[in-house]
């Protein structure tokens, strides 16, 4: 059986639709420093998905490129996110809905989804910014039902208490090694990036390393399962 929605037939639909998760990728295009791709999350998040997937079964809905953030504007200047945490505009940060439009979108959706039949939507974010969650929480208690289940596996959340991982600190940029090891080379040679220091306090690539990247995505992977299989 295809496990991308996108490349299903009719005949495919038919078979899955009552029986199958249904995942759905969340992710955004943010600063990550000099070292990580602004795509980051959104990497994190398919990755982490297609592996998932490949052990409970499923299909991979088209991942989504949005997510949202605490805003401000000042100046006629918008400051998201990390901007308001170094009180500085970042370069590269796109692709931010305000909280109520990104509900929306997911609404909206969903609501397709459940008329098609599906009984159980995994969200994967990869982006886990205060008011994503918020909405993210929001939508799993408006839409959960009996009938249909919503979960939503943030990989840092699983596993918080043994991890903070910071944005992009030695936790995201092992995991996105491990996940993406055509990333490393490019990530190991840029320059470093002082506002990444102030913010995670060191250096993080001192600490980062494609082998801890694989045991971190291994507790991930564990913690889902676990979520996937109990609800």
């Amino acid at each position: 059986m295809k496990t991308f929605y996108s490349e299903l037939f009719l005949e495919d639909f038919f078979k899955i639709k009552k029986n199958s998760l249904l995942f759905l990728p969340l992710g955004t295009l943010e600063w990550h420093g000099t070292h990580l791709p602004f795509g980051t999350d959104l990497i994190v998040a398919t990755e982490l998905t297609k592996r998932i997937a490949k052990k409970v079964g499923g299909v991979i809905l088209p991942p989504l490129f949005i997510g949202t953030d605490r805003a401000k504007t000042k100046n006629k200047v918008i400051f998201t996110g990390m901007d308001l945490h170094l009180k500085k505009k970042l370069p590269g940060s796109l692709y931010y809905l305000k909280p109520s439009l990104f509900f929306k979108v997911l609404e909206s959706l969903i609501i397709h989804i459940k008329t098609q039949g599906f009984k159980k939507l995994v969200i994967v974010t990869g982006h886990a910014g205060s008011r994503q969650i918020k909405v993210l929480d929001a939508i799993q208690k408006k839409h959960s039902c009996p009938n249909f289940k919503i979960l939503i596996i943030n990989p840092y959340q699983a596993i918080k208490e043994k991890h903070k991982a910071t944005h992009a600190g030695y936790e995201e940029t092992s995991l996105l090694w491990a996940l993406r090891p055509d990333l490393i080379k490019k990530s190991k040679k840029a320059k470093s990036d002082p506002d990444v220091i102030r913010w995670v306090g060191i250096e993080p690539r001192i600490k980062s390393s494609k082998r801890f990247g694989k045991k971190f995505l291994e507790e991930i992977i564990k913690n889902s399962l676990k979520l996937i299989k109990t609800n």
